[in-house]
């Protein structure tokens, strides 16, 4: 992996931070435009919908798979259902990451020629 990442990083992108501390304000834009498009209004409504929802999320939910199975089950078993806690926890994390990076994925559909 370290191996592709390493050879791959050479077809990356350079920073657009870099760019601009080098002078290359264009270059800088034009690498962040298809991230960032041109309308940044939705941008700064989805950047305020995720700091909310992470702090409401961080307020409430993060404390429900550590607290219940550390505090109902005896204090005989109380580590293993605590580490089931955690392995639940962890394989219903990886199934959303994985439900959500498949909407990452582009939609529209390239042909040979490219277009």
């Amino acid at each position: 992996m370290l191996t592709v990442l390493l050879g791959g990083c050479w077809f990356f992108p350079e920073s657009p931070r870099w760019l601009c501390t080098a002078g290359r304000r264009e270059e800088a834009h034009s690498v962040l435009t298809p991230l960032r498009g041109w309308e940044t209004r939705w941008g700064i409504a989805a950047t305020a919908t995720v700091y909310l929802y992470t702090f409401i999320f961080s307020a409430t939910w993060p404390t429900v798979p550590w607290l219940y199975p550390a505090e109902s089950f005896p204090l005989i078993i109380r580590a293993k259902g605590n580490a089931w806690g955690v392995v639940g926890g962890s394989l219903g994390n990886g199934r959303v990451y994985q439900l959500f990076t498949a909407f990452d994925k582009p939609h529209a559909t390239v042909t040979a020629s490219g277009h």
